[in-house]
């Protein structure tokens, strides 16, 4: 009977299958293997392998080959792949895609074997193995189901040039001159390049460039080193000692600050790495994930794979960490897959962070994904948090705390405020952190000058022509932006909707607007702006120098500022209005992540609020806030439960757009319709109804949210819906995360 393995390639769609070749070994399950795909090679994982009765095969492809002797990725990553897609209603290649950073694309030497002359190859001598690219794609497709072409595959090695000395035409260059003075200099030894030698040697670029054309130098390639990884990161911390006695099995690690949480994992890490064991982490950021680089680099031996490394050095580290035991593995969600010799502990950092569900894809939720591997692979998982969220309360584990660190918190009601953006309270503090020579810190929940851009005579505000939002107003670069599809256009000389040249930007400060406030009322005074359009050089402040930093929370991706005394939240309210039903949640969250902010202790805390006496508020400003912080955490749990929101129900948001209105709202309709008649429940299916923005990037979007008590009945329904219908667009969001999730 013959054999066939499931492929998984990184595209859009289920594994597949294909027949191994007659007569060779499979190699592993989760090992990469090459297959024919329209006219060229791609690589994919293999899924698994098994027998097939006879006439099964009758239709299938043979596969070319594995490249690997030992798996890709680990066993339980196979298995994980297939979950997830299960969890997500995606094909598992859309969810394979962005957690394998390396290895799919690799360069691979692809050999055929004729083994006797056919009509279709007259030419093509048999017997002998030739480099498959020197055969057209056509021919190749014709011989493969002949049954006479062997075909064989393996890893391309990284090749690098160098420039060695060669022997050159003609008489060696005359003493004295610059062309000699470059030669004796590569003779010592090979050059990057032609520019490295003119350096090394003190010549021109000129002399190098003669030395090449005279023949006395020649490129050759040679095997590329490996890569060496630097970290390169100074310490923003030390770590203190531990504190905690920490349970053996999973537990959750929260409160404190984010230093003092990887302090007390550092004894977990130095036991289980001086054990043979490899633990891993998983970072949230790029910025997390280098602060715990740089805090562990001269504690244990680590291994970084992040987007900010190149094709070569993922390889390597892929390559290396399956090979070397007592390795702690510090990356983002592309380090689930990775095959070590003896896994330790999955640490998930900053586990209810937003920055952790995919935007795209298959919209994987990063810390639900690492439970799932966790269990699958029988590993000890342990999540940190600022605070106790509903999902990690919700967990049957332990949840082990440090104390929260006490804040001075100053409210002030923006209701009875005369001043706009900073009130009088803000507007004093800032000039007495001036006067000291000290740095303050403003956050901002936006970016550029302000929400929009008003007419004073109509109302209207100036909307983006391709989304259901307002140009956001850039007064620096005097344009109005879409911070959802781009779009920008120069600020108007009057308003499109009634003429009037009566244009004001709207109440809804962003760093711009505050940047300028504080320029006016401290002139002279550094300040510097720090969001996703403006970044100024930090430098200066980080050094100690006095300022200000107007930053969108953006700024936790900074190292701490060393004189701080004020931290300033312009408007708290507005960072409840960027959630869910998670909001109060997040917004603590927020809160109590401001000492990350600064290096010395309690700098004051002034928050401009329209609702001073705010559940968070209330429980921070208590001399000690642990008991009313878990007060709040249980008040946020049991509400979560009254209303049916997750962890006690299973929620997925299906968005349906189209290029026109009803063509969204009737095939919106028709899938209510359609999963009502499945035999889904009025209190399951909820909606349709426009999204919260109800056109995005020219297209007009509804929603249905499915809620349901079990993840295996969620799945029953996504599993039913097509991925598209009638014109309109049908996209799943398992556990979504965004405005627009009230329920009640």
């Amino acid at each position: 009977m013959p054999l066939v393995a499931e492929v998984l390639l990184p595209l859009p769609l289920p594994p597949f299958s294909f027949l191994v070749p007659h007569g060779s070994e499979p190699g592993p399950v989760g090992g990469r293997v090459v297959v024919p795909w329209q006219g060229t090679l791609r690589i994919g994982i293999c899924c698994s392998v098994g027998q097939a009765p006879l006439s099964a095969g009758l239709n299938m492809r043979e596969l070319i080959g594995w490249l690997d002797e030992e798996p890709h990725i680990t066993p339980g990553g196979v298995k994980l792949l297939a979950e997830l897609a299960g969890h997500s209603a995606a094909p598992e290649g859309l969810v394979l895609s962005p957690l394998l950073p390396t290895g799919l694309e690799t360069e691979v030497k692809h050999e055929v074997l004729l083994e006797q002359p056919t009509l279709l190859s007259p030419d093509l001598p048999a017997g002998d193995w030739l480099d498959a690219a020197d055969i057209p794609g056509e021919l190749l497709e014709l011989l493969r189901p002949e049954g006479l072409l062997l075909e064989r595959v393996a890893v391309m090695p990284r090749m690098t040039r160098q420039l060695v000395a060669a022997e050159g035409a003609g008489a060696e260059p005359a003493a004295g001159t610059k062309l000699l003075q470059a030669l004796t200099e590569l003779r010592r030894g090979p050059a990057e390049s032609a520019a490295a030698l003119a350096r090394r040697a003190g010549v021109s670029a000129g002399t190098t460039a003669s030395l090449i054309s005279r023949g006395w130098a020649r490129y050759e390639e040679i095997p590329a080193p490996d890569p060496e990884l630097r970290h390169g990161l100074k310490p923003t911390m030390r770590l203190q000692a531990a504190t905690l006695e920490l349970p053996e099995g999973d537990f959750n690690l929260v409160g404190g600050l984010r230093r003092q949480r990887l302090a007390e994992l550092l004894p977990v890490l130095e036991a289980e790495t001086a054990a043979g064991l490899s633990p891993l982490i998983l970072a949230p950021e790029l910025s997390v994930l280098n602060e715990c680089l740089a805090a562990l680099q001269d504690r244990v031996p680590l291994l970084p794979l992040h987007g900010g490394l190149n094709d070569a050095e993922r390889d390597y580290v892929w390559r290396t960490a399956s090979g070397v035991a007592g390795t702690v593995i510090v990356g983002g969600g592309t380090g689930l897959l990775i095959r070590t010799p003896q896994p330790g502990s999955l640490i998930v950092l900053e586990s209810a962070s937003t920055s952790w569900k995919q935007q795209s894809g298959a919209r994987l939720y990063i810390p639900d994904a690492a439970r799932r591997l966790a269990q699958l692979e029988q590993r000890r998982i342990i999540e940190t948090e600022t605070v106790l969220n509903a999902e990690l309360a919700h967990l049957e584990r332990r949840t082990v705390s440090l104390p929260p660190i006490a804040q001075r918190i100053h409210v002030s009601d923006l209701a009875s405020a005369s001043s706009w953006p900073l009130d009088a309270d803000m507007s004093r503090v800032l000039r007495q952190v001036q006067e000291r020579g000290r740095q303050a810190i403003l956050l901002s929940s936006r970016r550029g000058f302000s929400g929009a851009l008003t007419c004073g005579s109509c109302g209207n505000a100036i909307p983006c022509p391709n989304c259901d939002l307002p140009l956001r107003y850039h007064q620096n670069e005097r344009v109005l932006r879409c911070h959802q599809c781009s779009h920008s256009e120069p600020v108007p000389a009057a308003c499109p909707s009634c003429g009037a040249a009566d244009l004001q930007p709207s109440r809804a400060a962003g760093t711009e607007w505050l940047a300028s406030g504080v320029a006016r009322l401290l002139p002279g005074f550094r300040v510097v702006s720090f969001d996703a359009d403006s970044r100024d050089e930090p430098g200066s402040l980080l050094a100690g120098e006095p300022g200000v930093l107007v930053a969108t929370t953006a700024a936790f991706r900074l190292p701490p500022l060393p004189n701080v005394s004020l931290i300033g939240v312009t408007l708290f309210d507005a960072h409840q209005a960027q959630s869910d039903f998670r909001a109060a949640e997040e917004t603590m969250r927020l809160m109590l992540r401001l000492p990350e902010l600064s290096l010395k202790a309690r700098p004051l805390v002034l928050v401009q609020s329209f609702q001073p006496e705010h559940p968070v508020l209330n429980a921070l400003r208590q001399a000690d806030p642990g008991p009313a912080i878990d007060d709040f955490v249980q008040s946020t749990l049991m509400r979560r439960k009254a209303f049916g929101y997750p962890p006690f129900s299973q929620l997925a948001r299906v968005e349906i757009s189209a290029r026109d209105r009803a063509t969204a709202e009737r095939e919106a309709q028709r899938l209510r319709g359609a999963l009502l008649a499945l035999g889904a429940n009025e209190s399951e299916v909820l909606g349709p109804s426009p999204a919260q923005v109800a056109r995005v990037r020219g297209r007009f979007m509804w929603q249905l949210l499915l809620r349901c008590e079990t993840a295996g009945r969620l799945a029953e329904l996504l599993a039913a819906m097509p991925g598209s219908h009638n014109g309109a667009r049908i996209r799943a969001d398992v556990d979504p995360r965004g405005a627009g999730l009230q329920l009640d």
